[in-house]
């Protein structure tokens, strides 16, 4: 189970509360994103607390252990017949603590950052390990400075909700107008921003601030009996400047519209094997689920997967090329460094139909013996 996954399941702390003079006057100030000392500012913790965490994590045999912090805020609008239908903030933080032996991982979790707290779930992922000889030692913390991929100049999460409110009335008209057919609009703005930082035992320290949003736009036609859907999105590791640089919420709301409108005259589809064109966007999801998750590595060094030990054969057609790549400047997918403290990289899977390789972690690179692809 990848951290963040063990994170959400846990019984975090998770605050929500309604839109309020509180949220508008206190919580959302307006303003800049600033650079902030992440660990000193949501977790109050120093790096000699750390090295005693890591070596408590390693203190029953483990060979490998690292802590993943993170402070996460996320709010939501949602804005359906001409009103705020609901307005959410929420707040979830704690730090993750892991221990590996082998391919044997131990987790640990503690919402409470005192430091006998985080000590004792240190303790708790030790335990995978159960051998008194052997000590891995804690290698003294270096900071690692990634390029930062996703630079903001507006964060949506402390912008002022009336900003907000704005574009999301911009889009609710654009949409409405766009044509008398469109007898339903909703629009969702939906935005977060995580505070990270992560320290192992072989030394690697990082920070991120990571922001995200989408700002959704769905419209209902209808044409006598026939009624269709559809939706546009915009958004990224952006803030709201995305609205000035690249789409306005006018553009999303009418693109919205115009496939909703164009849907009433859609043909159905006989049914059999067809040739199909799939666009950009979505059918990516169709990727994903089809090859993504049988390429990643631990599923292939425990060989599960249908492409395990298959490196260099023909596994699709030769008009086939698939690339992991997280490289791309605010976009959704982008990451400075991965989880386990490594860069992203443009990782080759399908190269003309020949399987090149799979998406790697620290535990599966080192089954496999190859390099980590930024995918831990």
């Amino acid at each position: 189970m990848r951290r963040r996954d063990f994170m959400l399941k846990s019984s975090l702390t998770l605050a929500a509360v309604a839109a309020s003079d509180l949220w508008l006057n206190t919580v959302l100030a307006g303003g800049e994103a600033k650079a902030v000392p992440i660990l000193d500012t949501y977790f109050q913790v120093s790096k000699e607390d750390m090295n005693k965490m890591l070596g408590a994590a390693l203190s029953k045999g483990a060979e490998f252990a690292d802590l993943f912090f993170e402070y996460r805020i996320t709010s939501n609008l949602s804005f359906e017949e001409d009103s705020v239908k609901s307005a959410r903030r929420g707040v979830v933080s704690g730090v993750g603590i892991r221990a590996i032996k082998g391919d044997q991982v131990g987790f640990g979790f503690s919402e409470d950052l005192t430091l006998d707290k985080m000590l004792e779930a240190a303790r708790a992922a030790a335990a995978i390990a159960n051998d008194s000889t052997a000590r891995a030692k804690v290698v003294g913390v270096s900071e690692l400075h990634p390029k930062n991929l996703y630079p903001v100049e507006d964060l949506v999460t402390t912008a002022d909700l009336g900003k907000k409110l704005s574009l999301i009335k911009q889009a609710n008209e654009a949409a409405k107008t766009y044509s008398p057919k469109v007898v339903r609009v909703s629009v969702f703005f939906n935005d977060e921003v995580k505070y990270l930082a992560y320290a192992n035992s072989e030394g690697r320290y990082w920070q991120d601030t990571q922001p995200v949003f989408t700002f959704t736009t769905s419209c209902i036609a209808e044409d006598g009996a026939k009624r269709q859907q559809a939706y546009d999105t915009g958004g990224g590791r952006i803030g709201l400047e995305y609205f000035n640089k690249k789409r306005n919420a006018a553009q999303i709301a009418k693109e919205a519209a115009r496939l909703a409108v164009l849907n009433l005259d859609a043909q159905e589809v006989e049914a059999g094997p067809q040739t199909i064109v799939l666009g950009p966007g979505d059918s990516a999801v169709l990727l994903h689920e089809a090859v993504g998750h049988g390429l990643e590595a631990d599923f292939n060094w425990k060989k599960l997967s249908n492409y395990s030990g298959r490196v260099g054969e023909r596994v699709a057609s030769e008009h086939c090329t698939i690339i992991d790549e997280g490289l791309f400047e605010n976009m959704r997918g982008t990451i400075n460094v991965d989880d386990e403290g490594n860069l992203p990289t443009a990782t080759t899977l399908i190269e003309k139909g020949i399987l090149r390789g799979y998406m790697c972690d620290r535990i599966s690179s080192k089954q496999l013996g190859v390099k980590a692809t930024g995918n831990g």
